[in-house]
């Protein structure tokens, strides 16, 4: 721990250990208040997020009453955002996409369509209103449709670049994004299935399932050991990958981020091809646990304080994105797949992704099955879409903007 005096702010640097301490420390708050909170669940807004958000205020306080503000050693930090992001390419299952193909491909077409015009009305208005357009990217889909981790992620890189308060940004606009894809999400559902006077029969889908690796699977320490390795080993190439390309071709960046996931989709689809059995389930679980920590410090190292000269252009890019985000979800996705009731919940449950999360997809969709009859359909191409593909596809689309505005 080191102490810096700049004037009136006296600085707190936090190494990479204490960093992580505090990281769990407020994670297990999180968690604490979670549990405690109805208001909190309901509004989907995960644990770390809670945690890290409280070391945030305390954090503002200290800087705002003061002079004193702690930043974080964000060594270890990194490397659980490259662990992560290398665990979601070893989520694809071609098995799982075949039962569907069809609806998946046309729901993800969507999905990326609307990807990039979130990131189109972010830069714009950022423009207009005279702040960096790298910052004002992070309010489009690394903070929408990627959550709390693209944001953080991504917005790190950006800061990295020179472009100071991206991290907060994007955490406020993803944390905002959680709320409203909960608050609004089943207004789309119930203006859809009114405006064109729906059956609200879902369609009979016989059988279909998700085939989870989870069914029946026993935990075993080598298994686990194993797939941490895996994990290491795919983001070094990854990282190898990251310095030939950076040496190659400078001129564009494909971030670390983006290489491990390449790598990991690679590997997967080859050993699926090869019949061989990976570790998956332990991979996703360790993946929870890296997407956790690092969420956790990201969020816990947000300086409120820098949104004072950010707050109008944020608002008006996140009201903006909302309501082309809802009437995209309305005119759009639900005409192309199919114009019935499960269309409609198939919107709904991309509203909740496209705004916060699939935890919010989900959790609408379960309140839309209470209340009329439950989309087999939507609750098997919402998460596939939601949680796995839009993150690859986000995740290329935002290195993409980030690259023509550096």
């Amino acid at each position: 721990m080191d102490i810096l005096k700049n004037g009136d702010i006296t600085t707190v640097l936090l190494n990479a250990v204490f960093a992580t301490f505090i990281s769990v420390l407020f994670l297990l708050l999180g968690n604490v208040i979670y549990k405690k909170s109805s208001l909190i669940r309901k509004l989907c807004i995960p644990a770390p997020v809670v945690g890290g958000l409280v070391f945030a205020i305390i954090n503002l306080l200290l800087h705002s009453f003061a002079g004193v503000e702690v930043e974080f050693d964000e060594t270890i930090y990194n490397f659980f955002a490259l662990l992560f992001f290398t665990t979601l390419g070893y989520a694809i299952n071609l098995g799982v996409v075949k039962k569907a193909g069809k609806m998946i491909l046309i729901f993800f077409i969507t999905t990326v369509i609307l990807t990039i015009v979130q990131n189109f009305v972010a830069v714009g208005i950022s423009k207009a209103t005279g702040i960096s357009p790298l910052v004002g990217l992070m309010a489009g889909s690394p903070s929408l449709v990627g959550g709390h981790s693209n944001a953080a992620a991504f917005g790190a890189i950006a800061e990295e670049w020179g472009h100071e308060g991206a991290v907060t940004f994007g955490m406020a606009a993803s944390t905002y994004g959680l709320i409203a894809g909960v608050m609004l999400g089943n207004l789309v559902a119930e203006v859809l299935i009114k405006r064109h006077n729906l059956s609200t029969v879902a369609q009979d889908m016989g059988d279909l399932a998700d085939e989870s690796d989870e069914k029946g699977h026993m935990f075993s320490g080598n298994a686990l050991t194993m797939a941490m390795m895996r994990l290491v080993l795919t983001t070094g190439v990854g990282l190898v990958l990251y310095v030939v390309w950076g040496a190659l071709v400078p001129s564009v960046t494909i971030t670390p981020l983006i290489w491990g996931l390449i790598v990991a989709v690679f590997v997967k689809i080859f050993d699926d091809k090869r019949g061989k059995k990976l570790p998956t389930v332990e991979m996703q679980a360790l993946g929870k646990t890296f997407l956790a920590m690092f969420v956790a410090q990201a969020v816990a190292s947000m300086k409120l304080w820098q949104l004072v000269g950010l707050a109008l252009p944020l608002v008006l890019i996140l009201v903006v994105n909302t309501i082309i985000t809802f009437i995209f979800v309305i005119a759009i996705t639900y005409r192309i797949c199919g114009r019935n009731y499960d269309s409609a919940c198939i919107a709904d449950g991309q509203f909740g992704f496209g705004m916060g999360s699939v935890i919010v997809s989900v959790a609408n969709l379960d309140e839309i099955s209470k209340k009329y009859s439950t989309s087999k359909l939507a609750y098997f191409v919402v998460p596939i879409v939601g949680a796995m593909l839009s993150n690859i596809s986000n995740a290329l689309i935002v290195s993409t903007f980030m690259n023509f505005l550096r």
